[in-house]
């Protein structure tokens, strides 16, 4: 009886473990090993609310909580159909990302060219953030509040990923390209889906049109002191149907 008791909340410790971390990575915390990954060709997708600070201070808590939690978990479900990892959430923003954790979308990409992988994963990523402005587009704030919408930003590259602490656990992500896909979404538009020089080449020829939005000035300096810049591009989409967009 002892046993069977044992074994009923081993396996319930394990569905929690993996309902927050990748498979591969509970199997290494198993086994004692420290989770220490380092991925090349990611598609890291970063996201942020606009008017939910304002909506926040003037909204009671049981409503603030309605609306995020409504969001997020939309949120989760979109990314499990349609392959896309995430990472965290931390407070209203959203991080994402494709090609580094394997999904049941990946199944059709064993026989396809390295390049035509990126181009999956590139395009999945922005259907999937063009799918985040529809669902927000949905939301039922407080009355009184003003319409959410989202700044959006995408960017491809080198992340380090790993498991921190031992009492919250996340799998986290960290480099100078999250830090690029940050900026990407920090200088981009409400409303709007913004991308990277990197990102565009892997969307060439594929139903997305973009427009030079900026160029943006990222944190550091290059070898020779200069400072560190990278071209934005504007998703077009025709006609808004997201409604103006609001301050932060």
């Amino acid at each position: 009886m002892l046993m069977l008791r044992l074994k009923v909340e081993t396996s319930k410790t394990d569905d929690f473990l993996y309902r927050m971390l990748p498979e591969t990575v509970v199997a290494q915390m198993k086994q004692d090993i420290q989770v220490a990954d380092e991925f090349d060709n990611i598609f890291i997708l970063a996201s942020d609310i606009c008017g939910f600070t304002k909506m926040a201070a003037a909204s009671q808590p049981a409503d603030v909580v309605r609306v995020l939690s409504k969001l997020f978990s939309s949120f989760d479900a979109m990314s499990e159909r349609m392959g896309v990892y995430k990472v965290m959430t931390i407070g209203d923003a959203y991080i994402a990302v494709t090609g580094m954790i394997a999904s049941d979308k990946d199944d059709d990409l064993a026989a396809m060219s390295l390049v035509r992988k990126q181009q999956n994963y590139a395009t999945r990523l922005m259907q999937f953030a063009v799918a985040m402005l529809a669902e927000i587009a949905k939301v039922e704030v407080p009355e009184g509040c003003a319409k959410l919408n989202m700044r959006i930003g995408i960017h491809v590259g080198r992340v380090v990923a790993g498991v921190i602490g031992t009492k919250k656990l996340r799998y986290d992500i960290w480099g100078l390209d999250v830090l690029t896909a940050v900026s990407m979404e920090s200088n981009g538009i409400p409303g709007e889906v913004c991308v990277s020089q990197a990102v565009l080449k892997y969307l060439e020829g594929s139903e997305y049109k973009f427009e030079k939005h900026e160029t943006v000035e990222l944190k550091g300096t290059t070898k020779a002191g200069v400072p560190r810049t990278i071209d934005s591009h504007k998703l077009l989409r025709g006609v808004d149907p997201y409604g103006a967009p609001q301050d932060v």
